[in-house]
């Protein structure tokens, strides 16, 4: 198939479930964020510092209140379809409530053309693999070392396979503005 979300699940099958929509959990009950861009979405810099007090009233109360020192989530939910599906999907009312996180604008490197969507807008392993990146740095404040770049294997070989069999020039995810 198309999804690269089954690159996470093949990787880390402990760590990752992967959910038909609609047949998804009811996440409203679970310390649950949603990882999705867009109004109403908070930079992990802003979900750390409201953690410790120091949001200057920027985030809604339900993010104040959690008591952790670093993080109030113990779930990450990516949603994988085309990104003109996902905006249905997040009206869900099971997805709906949840806090939304957004991730650092990164280009993509997805080998699919994504018909006028732009470059940043990333495959669900690159979601995935940015999120783990950032996390590190700006939750457990370490320098980065690569620690996640094997979430990217999968993609890798798949990119490469792309890049064998045609011409980079010629696929349109790479030659649109």
């Amino acid at each position: 198939g198309k999804s690269t979300a089954v690159h996470a699940a093949v990787l880390a099958p402990r760590d990752v479930q992967i959910y038909t929509f609609p047949n998804i959990p009811d996440y409203t009950q679970e310390k649950a964020i949603l990882v999705f861009p867009g109004k109403g979405s908070f930079s992990l810099e802003q979900i750390v510092a409201s953690t410790l007090n120091e949001d200057n009233g920027v985030l809604p109360e339900e993010l104040k209140n959690e008591q952790c020192s670093k993080f109030p989530y113990t779930k990450i939910v990516f949603i994988d379809s085309t990104w003109n599906q996902c905006y249905g999907m997040v009206q869900d009312n099971r997805l709906a409530g949840l806090p939304r996180v957004e991730i650092s604008s990164r280009n993509t490197i997805f080998w699919r053309y994504q018909k006028g969507k732009p470059k940043e807008y990333l495959a669900t392993i690159e979601a995935i693999y940015y999120f783990l990146v950032d996390f590190h740095k700006i939750v457990l404040k370490k320098d980065y070392c690569g620690d996640y770049d094997n979430m990217l294997f999968l993609f890798k070989f798949m990119y490469d396979k792309i890049h064998e069999l045609y011409d980079h020039n010629s696929l349109r995810a790479y030659t649109r503005d």
